[in-house]
């Protein structure tokens, strides 16, 4: 009997050990381990507020470009009508957002497979306060905080396993001697909370420490701090990384301030500190702002210019300077920004144009420079009215 192999018992024999080793890398087999697998890739989601709904978008980590997921509807859920706080919590668990008009903040859980949303048990939760604006979470996901405009406060939540709020013992707590607070930023190390008071006199920013067990929040000694801009001022607010400096957008048009204000924070304190040569001018009506990850570069949106500034900023001293090329040119009315958590990529909601811009932030490590450039195909989508926006990252 013949027993050498035959050319179709050598290939039969040659797919059953592909099969095997594909299989041993798809997680097959529990006793294999792969070594040349390629991870998969974890999905980001970019969601922003529009007139009443929020949208969904696919973001392609490699080239920024954002796509509608496939399916009738699957981009788009039923939202607020005046909604500019929108935040997920850090677990990614759930996605909140303030309907201004209905005193009322909303919860959806998040599916970290395809980011549709489901509105969660009991939403929308009512304040008892006016005019909720700017959202943020603590860094444990266990505390909602909520900027209410109309009533001159800050409410505070627990976030329960299930996404429902309730409130902490004292909420909500009073803004002393701010003017309506418009948008809130949490200090990278968790301790403090920063309240713009967008009608405040002296355009003044209210800081607050947090109980990390209860919630309750505490104003600071020398609260609220002064920006030197006028009324109405304080708008939107962002930190470095480190938690050094604290950056907040000067804006609105009867007093036209056009500047952004720069501080320093006492890492033990929370107090802020004017740094030299703050404010600076920008373009018109400036709103939102954004820090690169790396912390070199600031970026603005300036409404009624249609433009973004662009500065680096002093590692040292926080202070800014105009890159080269800035402003560049943006959509109908840039609103709100946001930076990819890669730091390769800028979103901005285009409020009038009813789209989001994306561009490439140059940030390369030999010569960082900031230059912003849109990417092919941008803007995208079309929406009425896109507000605020945020990128998810599925950890």
């Amino acid at each position: 009997m013949n027993t050498s192999s035959s050319p179709s018992n050598a290939k039969t024999l040659a797919a059953v050990l592909l099969f095997g080793m594909l299989a041993g890398c798809a997680g097959g087999s529990k006793s294999s381990s792969c070594t040349n697998c390629v991870p998969p890739v974890k999905p980001e989601f970019l969601y922003t507020t529009a007139l009443n709904q929020i949208a969904l978008f696919n973001v392609d980590t490699t080239n920024g470009t954002l796509t509608l997921p496939l399916g009738l509807n699957a981009g788009t859920f039923p939202g607020p009508n005046d909604a500019e706080g929108l935040v997920a919590d850090p677990q990614v668990r759930f996605l909140f957002v303030s309907d201004f008009t209905g005193s009322l903040v909303r919860v959806f859980s998040l599916n970290t497979s395809n980011g549709r949303l489901t509105e969660v048990t009991g939403s929308p939760f009512p304040l008892d306060a006016s005019g909720p604006r700017g959202l943020v979470t603590d860094v444990g996901g266990k505390f909602l905080f909520v900027a209410d405009f109309n009533s001159n406060e800050i409410s505070v939540f627990n976030i329960g396993s299930s996404g429902a709020l309730t409130r902490v013992t004292g909420s909500p707590f009073f803004v002393v001697g701010g003017s309506s607070p418009a948008f809130l930023l949490l200090h990278p190390s968790g301790n403090f909370l920063y309240a713009s008071n967008l009608n405040s006199p002296t355009g003044a920013i209210s800081a607050f420490s947090i109980n990390a067990t209860t919630g309750a929040l505490t104003q600071i000694s020398g609260s609220p701090f002064p920006t030197a801009g006028s009324s109405p001022g304080p708008s939107i607010m962002a930190s470095d990384p480190a938690g050094k400096f604290l950056y907040v957008s000067l804006g609105g048009t009867a007093n036209a301030n056009n500047q952004v204000a720069a501080f320093t924070v006492n890492s033990s304190t929370g107090a802020l500190t004017s740094i030299a040569g703050s404010p600076v001018t920008v373009g018109r009506d400036p709103q939102g702002l954004a820090v690169t990850p790396d912390g070199k570069f600031l970026f603005i949106a300036n409404f009624l210019d249609n433009t973004i500034s662009a500065f680096s900023i002093d590692a040292a001293s926080g202070v800014l300077t105009p890159i080269t090329g800035s402003p560049f040119t943006a959509n109908n009315a840039p609103s709100r920004v946001v930076i990819d958590p890669s730091g390769k990529f800028l979103d901005v909601t285009n409020n009038v144009g009813g789209d989001i811009s994306v561009f490439t932030i140059n940030a390369s490590t030999n010569a960082s420079t900031g230059l912003l450039s849109p990417i092919g195909g941008s803007p995208f989508g079309t929406l009425t009215q896109p507000k605020d926006l945020v990128v998810v990252k599925i950890p």
